[in-house]
Parts: C-alpha cells; sequence; structure tokens
C-alpha cells in the first residue's frame, strides 16, 4: 500500500513523448514475504494520444536491494567508528603538542629545541592527515547532482578568503554533474597555488567547451611545476606539505567520470586542466538559446 501513490504517479507520466520509464517498488508474495521488483513499462497510444494498454518487462532485485541496505548500514557504522577514532587521536595529539610547547620553552639545549620543534611539526603532519580522512570518508557518500560551475567556484572565494581568484562569468551558463564535495576540488586547487606556487597574486578560473567535453581551467602566475614531478603530484603522499590534497581532487572527480591534468609551463605558473565529458555538462538558462555567444571575449 505504501508504494501504490508512487506507482500512479509513475504510470501518468507515461506520454506519447515518453513513453518509456522505469521503477521500482515492493510487492506482497502470497506468503506474506514482501519482495523487491524491478520494471521496465512502455505506454501504447492510440492516434489520440490514449492509453490502450501497457508493454511491461520485471525482474526480481530484492537479493541486491538487500546488499544495498546491508552495505549502507555497514557504511554508517565504520563512518561512527571513524569519527570517534579521529576525535579521540586529535584531543590526544592537542595534549601531546602542547606538553611539547612548553617543554621547549624550558629546554636550554639548541639540539634538544631542535628534537622538539622536529615532534611538535610531526604532530602538524599528523593532524592533518587525521583530519583528511574526514573528507575521504565523505567522497561518494551522497549522490552526485548538477552543480553551477560558478556558484561552486565563488561560495569556495567566499567562505574561505581566497581575494586573488577570478572567475570568467560564463562560467555561469554551465552546470556539471559531480560530487557534492565539488567545492573541495576548487579549495584544494586554491590553497595548493597559494601554499607552493611562490609568489602567487593571481589565480583565474575559466572554461570552454571542446570535442571532448567541456574544460575547466585554474591557473595561477606562480613559479609552476616541474616536468619530473606533473605525473606524480596527484599520487598520494606526494608533496612538499601531507600530499594528499590533490590526491583527494582526483578521487572526486572521478566519481562521476572527470579527470584532471597539469599543463602549465614551468616557472609560467600552475594550470590545471579538468576534462568534464559529454553528458556530464550542460548549459542552463538563456545560455540554450545563445550558444554563439559563448565564444565572446569573457567579462571577469
Amino acid at each position: 500500500p505504501e508504494d501504490a501513490a508512487m506507482m500512479q504517479e509513475h504510470l501518468v507520466k507515461l506520454t506519447p513523448d515518453h513513453p518509456v520509464t522505469a521503477i521500482d517498488h515492493r510487492i506482497i508474495m502470497p506468503n506474506g514475504e514482501v519482495r523487491w521488483q524491478h520494471w521496465s513499462d512502455r505506454a501504447i497510444f492510440d492516434k489520440e494520444g490514449k492509453v490502450v494498454e501497457y508493454q511491461s518487462v520485471g525482474r526480481d532485485i530484492t537479493n541486491r536491494k538487500n546488499m544495498e541496505h546491508a552495505l549502507q548500514e555497514s557504511n554508517k557504522k565504520l563512518n561512527l567508528l571513524s569519527n570517534i577514532t579521529r576525535h579521540d587521536i586529535l584531543n590526544k595529539l592537542t595534549a601531546l603538542q602542547g606538553a611539547l610547547g612548553l617543554l621547549e620553552l624550558d629546554v636550554g639545549n639548541p639540539e634538544h629545541q631542535r628534537q622538539i620543534k622536529r615532534a611538535i611539526r610531526a604532530g602538524e603532519v599528523i593532524r592533518s592527515q587525521i583530519s583528511f580522512t574526514q573528507l575521504y570518508q565523505d567522497i561518494g557518500v551522497q549522490k552526485p547532482r548538477w552543480q553551477n560551475l560558478h556558484t561552486a567556484v565563488t561560495t569556495v572565494c567566499m567562505d574561505d578568503g581566497f581575494t586573488t581568484v577570478t572567475i570568467d562569468r560564463r562560467l555561469e551558463n554551465f552546470e556539471i554533474f559531480a560530487d557534492p564535495l565539488l567545492r573541495t576540488v576548487f579549495l584544494n586547487l586554491f590553497e595548493n597555488a597559494v601554499m607552493h606556487g611562490g609568489n602567487v597574486t593571481r589565480i583565474h578560473v575559466s572554461g570552454s567547451e571542446t570535442p571532448e567535453g567541456f574544460a575547466i581551467v585554474v591557473e595561477d602566475n606562480g613559479n609552476g611545476i616541474s616536468p619530473e614531478d606533473k605525473e606524480k603530484i596527484f599520487q598520494k603522499g606526494i608533496g612538499k606539505h601531507t600530499g594528499l590534497g590533490l590526491f583527494l581532487v582526483l578521487e572526486v572527480l572521478m566519481i562521476t567520470g572527470l579527470s584532471i591534468k597539469e599543463t602549465g609551463e614551468f616557472r609560467q605558473g600552475a594550470r590545471f586542466e579538468i576534462l568534464v565529458p559529454k553528458g556530464k555538462y550542460r548549459l542552463v538558462g538563456s545560455a540554450m538559446e545563445n550558444r554563439g555567444s559563448l565564444s565572446d571575449p569573457p567579462t571577469l
């Protein structure tokens, strides 16, 4: 009974223009057992556009549904355990770093002071790595959704104070299908430029359609990335800090089939290009009616 209204709404949506759709719903077996079925339904219409019959193909998906439910419950328990463990580790780490800081003030031996400083820095790296696990456990937890590019970048700039970022206004015309952690992609790219790019005074985000799809470009005017590092920067643990930022960027993008590469010239700034395949981006609003204007010079 709980699925009856959903089933009726499903059938009403079938029209001559859209005669085929699919639905998952529950049924009650003769012995009282509740099972899941997946149905692909096609409505057949007469010349007046009235439904004369349905053609339906169904299959039992109860086992799959049970496995999905069990997996969701397991993920909830693992995330709860991870949150509790991370909280406890960070609390102990805070106490340890505080004790080391007080000890540093009382130690007169220069060598001992250097060793204490190394221990404090190691604690900072551990804190960053533990904090990273919270971001990583959220990847793929929520369903991907359509997101406006200009809004995603602007939100990061406003929330995290990146005043050196300029954004191509034409990005307002595009949405991409990506994980809800898309803002983390731009956040890490901006932080990477500030931390490792030297004296970066400008970060620019733009985009354009290409034969392969839609290319999002994030480029800066810093030192750039050496040729020998280009292929390694997206590997876990590679980098001058924790080596996790660009690794996280790649993981988030791969969920919906997006890719990223670094195409800048060394000593002329870093240039990251995100490729959004066809079908994973779309025009919105008035841009759909004025595709030709998208080739005009950008307004910042």
